[in-house]
């Protein structure tokens, strides 16, 4: 069971002081000020959205049924204030993305048009106008109601493609906020006019935040400008319901709460967060992996549903879980079958170097995954991203399983703010995970 993070009177109030704070630095006026609640209200994170709305005098929408129809019901309800989570506008960046790569001039303008949307918000110009904007951006607009005027992120890093394609879509400021339950879901943010991409801003109002160094990781601050994160201020839970014992661990000394982070600062003095402690991991040769940065590279690819990266002191490489996007990998692999060209330009993209026939759509979802052609077509995308996205060759995954199972809230694979559940996912898949070491030695 999760741990009961003690939530006072005085820490919502704070969070939504911090949350109207935001509000008030956009140029949203009261009247416009609307909000779509489809996060799990189990979380504090999406309870805190509720009650800034509230005491901004705001309007609130909620799902008329499930996430199905989220859709249609943005469409209805028109939000000027959208809260999101990197892996849902991963998607729909995956999806504008896998519809532009049919043709190279497309994707070519694509990235040309969002290069020169960020350049324009830079001048602060925020345009959506132009046949460019019309081609590429006005249809993700459509769908989420069309009157989107801020949107904030949370629960995780987002990629800085995404991130700069999410500017451009909503041609809108995107607020990165890092936080957790123990500080009431918000610690620190990025300020409404910050276009630079791979931090989460300042210490938020009445937060004090220091980096500490990390002995069993051989994390000295001053030495590699790294170290857990540590907070402290009136937003901070006072400890964990009926637990002394993992209260006390929650604190420092002088009592600072730890927040189980690693983080670093960057030359600007905003915070940039690298990965959960428990995360880190060292390989057999010396090297630190940071799973969370090579999920996030490969989760850029359209084949890719959700991902998991496991390695540890005893093995020289990383392995991964992928959940498939079986829509894509099926298109794929129909091309692959009737012999065509995968990038549209007549030849075949340096990822897509083996061409084989399969009876596609004969084949089942467990079937396709248990291939090793196929299994070796997802391999090949994932190295060939890695090499264009800077990854080091111990960051590359050398053996990967398929899994037919999707990722879940449900079977507890996802969190409820949709981020992989690590060590439910490593539980799970135990034996094949060792088999996939075993096999590749």
């Amino acid at each position: 069971l999760p741990k009961g993070v003690l939530f006072s009177h005085k820490n919502c109030v704070l969070a939504t002081f911090c949350g109207t704070h935001i509000l008030v630095n956009s140029a949203i006026t009261v009247d416009q000020v609307s909000h779509f609640s489809y996060l799990p209200l189990a979380h504090c994170y999406e309870r805190i959205n509720l009650t800034t709305f509230l005491y901004a005098g705001g309007r609130i929408g909620f799902l008329t049924d499930d996430v199905t129809g989220l859709l249609q019901d943005l469409q209805a309800y028109r939000p000027c204030y959208l809260t999101s989570v990197p892996r849902v506008l991963i998607r729909v960046y995956n999806q504008v993305l896998e519809r532009v790569s049919s043709s190279k001039i497309l994707l070519r303008l694509f990235h040309w048009a969002i290069k020169r949307k960020v350049e324009e918000m830079r001048r602060g110009v925020y345009r959506r106008a132009g046949i460019l904007d019309y081609i590429f951006f006005k249809p993700v607009r459509d769908k989420t109601g069309g009157n989107v005027q801020i949107l904030v992120s949370a629960s995780a890093p987002i990629a800085d493609d995404v991130l700069n394609f999410t500017r451009a879509a909503f041609a809108a400021p995107v607020i990165e906020c890092y936080g957790l339950t123990e500080t009431s879901g918000i610690l620190s943010a990025t300020l409404m006019g910050d276009l630079n991409p791979g931090h989460t801003g300042t210490p938020y109002i009445d937060f004090q935040i220091k980096l500490i160094d990390v002995p069993e990781m051989n994390l000295v601050v001053k030495r590699d400008g790294m170290g857990e994160i540590c907070a402290k201020g009136s937003a901070c839970t006072k400890g964990y319901y009926k637990d002394e014992e993992n209260t006390k661990k929650l604190f420092e000394s002088d009592g600072f709460l730890l927040t189980g982070d690693i983080g670093t600062w960057t030359p600007e003095g905003s915070l940039k967060v690298v990965d959960r402690r428990k995360s880190f991991f060292k390989l057999a040769q010396g090297e630190y992996v940071t799973p969370k940065k090579i999920e996030e590279i490969y989760s850029s690819s359209t084949l890719v549903g959700n991902i998991y990266v496991d390695g540890d002191s005893h093995q020289f490489y990383v392995v991964a879980i992928v959940e498939p996007n079986f829509v894509e990998l099926r298109k794929r692999l129909e091309i692959h079958s009737n012999g065509m060209m995968c990038n549209g330009t007549g030849t075949l993209s340096s990822s897509d170097k083996t061409v084989f026939s399969l009876p596609v759509a004969a084949m089942t979802d467990k079937e396709l995954c248990e291939n090793e052609k196929v299994r070796e077509l997802v391999l090949n995308e994932l190295t060939e991203i890695g090499k264009e996205r800077g990854l080091k060759g111990f960051e590359q995954v050398k053996a990967i399983h398929l899994s037919v199972e999707a990722f879940t809230v449900a079977n507890g694979m996802l969190t409820p703010t949709m981020k992989v559940a690590r060590p439910n996912v490593r539980r799970y898949f135990a034996p094949i995970i060792q088999g996939l070491y075993d096999g590749h030695k």
